[in-house]
């Protein structure tokens, strides 16, 4: 059945970041564990792809930025708009719309695979053109959650990304150590 906002699954509207419904999305090689405000992390085994806190803000975030503005489709981190979250059908998804801007993020894990899929749309709902550009923004960790812990700052000194114009692709890996070791 479809809810309130014609999504299939349920709805998470008036949102309280300080008391989070949680919900997990696995494949049997990853899991995704998300929050209705945005918060969450991505996994693989016992290896921690993206940052995961006790307290605070961490997750995979998206934005449409403006000279003015930024648009975002999850409450958190920047708590600023009335979010609201769907859950259904193996997904995530997070969607606002302000000033005539309408944005969008599913998140999922991809069938099989140790891979989370994040989409991102932006949709002008207003009368007028607005330019912008897209940002995303994530913490890799890509180490066990004990171990990331424990040393937080020494485990951030060993990644490393790269950006291929081409593809449009970003690829985060751990850093080798002199000893050959990852």
């Amino acid at each position: 059945p479809k809810n309130r906002s014609g999504r299939t699954g349920e709805l998470f509207d008036g949102i309280n970041i300080g008391n989070p419904k949680v919900r997990t999305l696995t494949n049997g090689k990853a899991s995704l564990v998300l929050s209705d405000s945005g918060n969450g992390y991505f996994s693989v085994g016992k290896t921690l792809v993206t940052k995961r806190k006790l307290r605070g803000t961490f997750g995979v975030f998206a934005y449409f930025v403006t000279e003015n503005k930024k648009y975002s489709p999850t409450v958190s981190p920047d708590c600023k708009n009335s979010g609201k979250a769907s859950f259904g059908n193996g997904k995530m998804t997070y969607f606002s719309e302000s000033d005539g801007i309408r944005t969008d993020l599913t998140a999922t894990l991809a069938e099989g695979e140790s891979c989370a899929v994040c989409e991102f749309s932006v949709k002008n709902t207003g009368k007028s053109d607005k330019k912008g550009n897209i940002l995303f923004y994530a913490e890799p960790v890509l180490s066990e959650f004990t171990e990331y812990s424990a040393h937080p700052a020494f485990s951030e000194l060993f990644i490393d990304g790269l950006y291929d114009r081409d593809k449009k692709d970003v690829s985060v890996f751990r850093k080798r150590r002199a000893d050959g070791k990852v």
